[in-house]
């Protein structure tokens, strides 16, 4: 799934995926002539994720989409979502792009009036239209999946009732509910190696349940993994998956898509509990297929357990050679008053609170051709989808940052495939706050990833929280050939200087 999504600095709240699918997404397939028999045919289906809220503009009597204008938005836990009198970017004055704001010291900070640090919303929008109901047949069905929000992660399963059940909660879906598997097919940039994932969650958070992930490969069990609290397919701002949904033993049945990701920044499964999960009545229940009934489904397609892939997607191999290795690190500044107030990028450990941003020097320097390994070092109590232009990954391992781990550890089995984005996870206690050294340290929790940069030129790597990468945790990176000294000049315009 290619998607184009704006990445200039204070703009990213316009990211728009398009209009709902049209035939014209068949295009590449040669059915753009013959819409009709695409839906006969091609099982396959673009599935854009946004939250969205909306209100009713009394001027112009038509109903706009709300977006904070204001920080006051994320202090004001009694301000009514939705408020018009809030609403929007175009109240501001243009030479109040900045107000100035005192922290506890009495230190003034310059605040984008209109940032927040995140951003929720209580409509769930796929493809454009809220809470919609799409007809299937009992077959094969492909998913292509993005989460499109600008904050919310998404944990996903697929449950189906019989036609007419009255679903008003989770507790009910699961009881009277039957769990479709969801098949992870692909990541961002590749199939996976050797053949898909089947995920089954754990009834979002009902205790002494336990979902699993299964990795196959060409017909056979690879491994199957029980060791986490695996609550359905973890997908975050940005992230895409190429999945399979098999309706075939649920014709006459209501199968709902549902998220049972939190209604809050998301650290990890074991702190996503019934309090804090999305409401089932808003983000809870994102679309629901009524699946046909139909005697001769016709199918031809290749059951997702005998599937049988490439053991090096695209005929790629994983990278088993490092040329240079660099730790990252991604920090939160915060006041007192204003509560966090940035968040940043660096290249040292340094204050947990101090970073670099955009438009500081370059430090993220790359020859041309080189593999490098990336420790991207999570120093906050949130989780952080980060991504890398210009190049594809794959994450190697994950662990604390201050011990020692084996590759493949901590990586789940359906993100085995070539990625642009990687969970980076925080190290947190049971109140969700960083566990710190003796020195009261934030200690970090570190993602490893390794790629090969093989295009010259200046790049990005951000945080996919829109919310985040739109305040400073972007930072430009630059690849040069040591052998034409004017890549330097030509990769490092402006700004950006490069460090040698």
């Amino acid at each position: 799934l290619v998607w184009y999504g704006e990445t200039g600095m204070d703009c990213s709240q316009n990211t728009l995926p398009g209009p709902p699918p049209t035939a014209e997404l068949y295009s590449n397939r040669n059915w753009y002539d013959k819409p009709q028999l695409a839906d006969e045919i091609i099982r396959e289906l673009p599935i854009v994720i946004q939250d969205m809220s909306f209100y009713l503009d009394q001027n112009k009597n038509e109903t706009r989409q709300f977006y904070p204008a204001d920080h006051d938005n994320f202090l004001d836990e009694e301000m009514i979502l939705g408020d018009a009198e809030r609403w929007g970017c175009n109240n501001l004055n243009g030479n109040e792009a900045y107000q100035n704001n005192e922290d506890a010291d009495g230190d003034t900070l310059p605040l984008a009036p209109i940032w927040n640090p995140e951003a929720f919303f209580d409509v769930a929008v796929v493809n454009g239209r809220a809470w919609p109901v799409h007809q299937v047949k009992p077959n094969r069905y492909r998913l292509r999946l993005l989460n499109a929000c600008d904050t919310r992660t998404l944990v996903l399963s697929a449950w189906a009732v019989p036609f007419g059940t009255d679903v008003g909660d989770f507790t009910t879906l699961f009881n009277k509910g039957e769990e479709l598997p969801i098949w992870v097919l692909g990541t961002e940039q590749s199939l996976l190696p050797g053949g898909p994932a089947k995920i089954l969650s754990t009834k979002g958070s009902e205790p002494n349940t336990i979902g699993s992930i299964t990795k196959y490969s060409c017909g056979s069990i690879d491994y199957e993994d029980l060791t986490e609290p695996n609550r359905g397919l973890l997908v975050q701002p940005g992230e895409r998956y190429d999945a399979l949904i098999d309706f075939a033993d649920f014709d006459q049945r209501e199968v709902y898509l549902v998220n049972t990701g939190p209604d809050e920044p998301f650290k990890t499964f074991e702190l996503i509990y019934e309090e804090n999960r999305a409401d089932f009545d808003t983000l809870g229940q994102l679309l629901k297929f009524n699946v046909s009934l139909e005697e001769d489904t016709g199918d031809v397609s290749t059951p997702p357990n005998e599937l049988c892939f490439d053991e090096n997607p695209g005929g790629v191999a994983k990278f088993d050679k490092v040329d240079t290795y660099r730790s990252v690190f991604l920090k939160e500044e915060v006041t007192d008053v204003l509560g966090p107030y940035a968040a940043v990028l660096d290249n040292i450990f340094g204050n947990p609170e101090e970073g670099k941003g955009f438009a500081n020097a370059i430090t993220e320097n790359i020859q041309l051709n080189h593999v490098e390994e990336w420790d991207v070092v999570n120093l906050s109590a949130d989780s952080h989808p980060i991504h890398l232009h210009q190049v594809k990954f794959q994450i190697v391992k994950r662990c604390r940052r201050d011990i020692t781990c084996n590759e493949g550890e901590g990586v789940l089995g359906y993100e085995s495939g070539w990625k642009d984005s990687a969970i980076a996870y925080p190290y947190v206690d049971e109140e969700g706050e960083p566990v710190v050294d003796d020195e009261g340290a934030p200690i970090g929790f570190t993602t490893t990833i390794r790629m090969k940069f093989d295009i010259l030129g200046i790049f990005v790597w951000h945080c996919h929280i829109l919310s985040h990468e739109d305040n400073e945790m972007m930072r430009p990176m630059c690849v040069y050939d040591p052998m034409d000294n004017s890549t330097l000049n030509n990769c490092c315009p402006g700004d950006f200087k490069y460090n040698s």
